[in-house]
């Protein structure tokens, strides 16, 4: 009886759909490092307008609607993978050129930390093709 993706064990395919989210991940890295740069600039220049830095992740996001509409099993296999891809995300430095992607997928999926509700939230917007 040949194998599909879905009778593969759960970690196996948790860890195929980390792999996939190598690119968006590298992407809303850099997208939030220019948008960390440009408020640091508009801070500059009207330092009573400063607000805190939130993180974005509309390519994670994007990628992660696309995945869940693929099959019911996916959306519960995407916890475990978007809750380790946002952490990468949020431990990106800002101001600095990122580490390799896979570096910060590698630390943030071997933290044993449950999830904050401010992840927990993340994880639900990004889930629901929402951004934060």
């Amino acid at each position: 009886m040949p194998t599909d993706f879905y009778s593969l064990p759960l970690e196996l395919r948790q860890k195929i759909l980390l792999n996939s989210f190598e690119e968006p991940l590298a992407n809303d890295i850099a997208f939030n490092a220019n948008l960390s740069r440009l408020k640091q600039i508009l801070d500059g220049i009207n330092t009573a307008a400063a607000k805190p830095f939130f993180h974005f992740a509309p390519h994670i996001s994007a990628w992660a609607h696309t995945l869940k509409s693929t099959h019911p099993t996916i959306n519960g296999d995407l916890e475990f993978v978007m809750r380790t891809t946002l952490k990468a995300v949020e431990a990106a430095p800002r101001y600095t050129s990122p580490k390799s992607r896979l570096a910060y997928m590698g630390e943030c999926e071997n933290t044993s930390a449950p999830p904050s509700d401010q992840d927990a939230h993340q994880l639900h917007l990004s889930a629901n093709g929402a951004t934060p």
